[in-house]
């Protein structure tokens, strides 16, 4: 016990300023290597754990104050020095911080575990990496992981662990973009963690325009500085990543999704981009460049197309964007992004930009997948709560039909389903009918015959209007379960058990016959 006591006492003098005036940074250097050379398999494991950490720290301190050395230049491209692989020595000490704490928590929980959960998740999301979408949950759970422990006074204690995770996860990254990603919201923390020189030397290294920027607006923030001058001359610079007349379709997504990114953080700092006081100081916000076409604009029944990780990216920051831009909106036509601006900004070309980046953002949110964009500007308006499960249910269990459907069973009732979806179906045949006679778009005939189809998300599929079917049952309307039986079910999949769902439900009754429309009349129509 005394020989382990005199060993980190022995460390934490290392701990100290550097006394190597020509080259501090191989004192700092040498000094981790000795402490990683001390690091022996018979120790216990939280004085492993300790010296892992302090030399991690020292190998950090390197990167931060004297990247622009030979030392600090391979450290910071490779994460090694010679032999001595810092990669592989973060490696072990998150493998080993995670598996200690989430071993202790098995006999004493406490919420500060759940920082650890997290924490685990993340590492494992990032483990072998290639899709985007593992970033982005990585980065989510580290993020978790910071707040819980910043909640109960662990931030300083086990920062290490989260700071190590981003760049762990970084070092993984197959491409600068998704590298420059991690690193942006490793940013986050750091300014969080009021570390704001080392906020500022990773934005200084990153080498993706776009996260530049990106960070750079964080950092602003933190500081206080957000306001409509800083927006319009980082805004300058945004749309600078596509300048007129340049045909790249990737520097006008950059560009977009900049411009999603940077409003976003005006409103968070309770800001419009669209108000008077934002016109009055020169801004002029302006979205979607014809350059850049989606995909997908609306729910379809085929799959999506397969995006890549700056298309991933640009579809989250829409969707965030719906949240921040529809708050105090007209959502009451909620349909296809058709969404009025609040009274406020109904000025000029300001409602114009504003309902142009609506629409906007409306189609990206669909672009590699579908977010429920229509229902989530829906209850963005009636109940913002439903709209913000939503988006957290999408976020941990995907955005496909189903997921749609299930989370729509779980948080509404009957009657609230089946009242959107009844108003959604009356919202379009009011817009049809209001297109009829405008012959330049549509042949005087209103929309198209099943045009607005799709539209009634999330039940658009065979699972979704099979799911429609049995709260119709539930409800005990015959009808409106026939006609979907017959319309949208009827040889299909679920057939058989829409039949058996129906004769076997207690709010239909066998022995009661149910008049729906003109029976003889449809005999002879069809």
């Amino acid at each position: 016990m005394i020989g382990k006591v005199v060993t980190l006492l022995f460390i934490l003098s290392w701990t100290g300023p550097s006394l190597a005036q020509d080259s501090p940074e191989k004192d700092i250097l040498a000094t981790a290597i000795k402490v990683f050379a001390s690091i022996s398999p018979d120790e216990d494991i939280k004085t492993r754990l300790r010296k892992q950490e302090l030399t991690i720290r020292k190998i950090d301190e390197i990167v931060e104050l004297y990247s622009g050395t030979d030392t600090g230049l391979e450290l910071l491209s490779t994460d090694k020095f010679g032999k001595f692989d810092v990669q592989r020595l973060r490696e072990q000490y998150l493998k080993e911080l995670i598996t200690f704490n989430l071993k202790t928590c098995e006999s004493t929980p406490s919420f500060t575990c759940l920082g650890f959960v997290s924490l685990d998740n993340g590492s494992k999301a990032c483990d072998k990496p290639k899709e985007f979408s593992q970033f982005l949950t990585a980065s989510n759970n580290f993020h978790n992981a910071y707040r819980i422990f910043k909640s109960q006074g662990d931030a300083k204690k086990n920062e290490l662990g989260v700071l190590s995770s981003y760049r762990q996860c970084a070092n993984r990254a197959p491409n600068n973009f998704s590298r420059d990603f991690i690193n942006s919201r490793l940013v986050n923390i750091l300014l969080e963690n009021g570390d704001e020189s080392k906020a500022v030397g990773i934005t200084q290294n990153m080498t993706t325009r776009l996260f530049k920027i990106i960070a750079t607006a964080d950092i602003r923030v933190a500081q206080g500085k957000y306001d409509y001058p800083t927006f319009k001359t980082i805004l300058a610079s945004a749309e600078s990543l596509a300048p007129e007349g340049d045909k790249d379709p990737s520097a006008w997504l950059d560009r977009e999704t900049a411009l999603f990114f940077l409003s976003n953080k005006l409103f968070e700092v309770g800001l419009n981009p669209f108000s008077k006081e934002a016109s009055d100081s020169g801004i002029v916000l302006s979205f979607e460049s014809p350059l850049y076409s989606p995909k997908q604009t609306s729910p379809p029944n085929a799959k999506y197309v397969r995006c890549n990780s700056r298309e991933e990216y640009y579809s989250e920051l829409a969707i965030d964007y719906l949240f921040h831009a529809g708050k105090g909106a007209d959502t009451s036509l909620a349909l296809n992004g058709n969404v009025q601006p609040p009274p406020i900004i109904r000025i000029g070309l300001s409602s114009i930009n504003y309902s142009n980046s609506m629409q906007s953002a409306f189609k990206i949110a669909n672009y590699c997948h579908n977010y429920n964009a229509d229902s989530i500007l829906q209850f963005i308006g009636s109940n913002p709560d439903v709209a913000r499960q939503l988006r957290a249910y999408q976020l941990k269990n995907g955005t496909g039909e189903k997921e749609g459907v299930d989370f729509f069973l779980q948080t509404l009732t009957v009657d609230q389903i089946l009242d959107n979806y009844n108003l959604k179906t009356d919202r379009i045949q009011m817009m049809n009918d209001g297109m009829k006679g405008a012959g330049a778009f549509t042949g005087g005939d209103g929309f198209p015959k099943d045009f607005f189809k799709n539209f009634i998300y999330p039940f658009y599929g065979k699972y979704g209007q099979f799911s429609i079917f049995k709260l119709f049952v539930d409800a005990g309307d015959v009808c409106n379960a026939s006609s979907k039986l017959f319309q949208e079910i009827r040889g299909g999949e679920y057939e058989d058990d829409a039949v058996s769902y129906f004769i076997s439900s207690p709010n239909i009754s066998v022995d009661k016959k149910y008049t729906c429309g003109d029976a003889d009349l449809d005999l002879l129509l069809n």
